[in-house]
């Protein structure tokens, strides 16, 4: 999945993005801008998102499921499993990790925790079925890309 994060208007950007050469890789992502002048365009790649068991155990590659808003969803991450996201570069407390879930039942929390790490960083409650969801990692100090 990507994101066009605009940091100067604090909003994501609509974009269209090609693969030029056929190989399955994106090798062009542009958008427009509103004006001309020194901005700042924040773009972040989701690489990896695997399915974990409870005792975080690998279930499922998933990535192909959720790298696209496009109606193809992952198979369901029941109570006490995990999802591991790895993004493409080190997030900070400055960034955000936006979702777009499907609930299937029940009222869950989304809790972010580092790669093998127990301090939970934030969390996302509520979380509001096919909307986009958003909180900022500001609980986070230092860097990580393994959520």
């Amino acid at each position: 999945m990507i994101k066009v994060y605009w940091k100067e208007e604090n909003a994501y950007l609509d974009f269209n993005a090609t693969d030029t050469n056929g190989n399955g890789l994106i090798d062009h992502i542009e958008w427009n801008v509103a004006h001309l002048s020194n901005q700042t365009f924040d773009i972040i790649i989701i690489n990896k998102a695997i399915h974990l068991d409870l005792n975080k155990s690998f279930i499922s590659d998933i990535y192909d499921s959720v790298k696209n808003l496009d109606d193809i969803w992952s198979e369901n991450i029941s109570n006490n499993e995990y999802v591991r996201i790895t993004f493409e570069r080190n997030l900070t407390w400055s960034n955000d990790i936006t979702l777009y879930p499907r609930i299937i039942s029940g009222n869950p929390i989304i809790e972010v925790y580092r790669k093998n790490d127990s301090n939970k960083i934030t969390e996302f409650n509520p979380v509001i079925s096919n909307q986009l969801n958003k909180i900022y990692l500001t609980g986070m100090s230092g860097t990580e890309k393994h959520f």
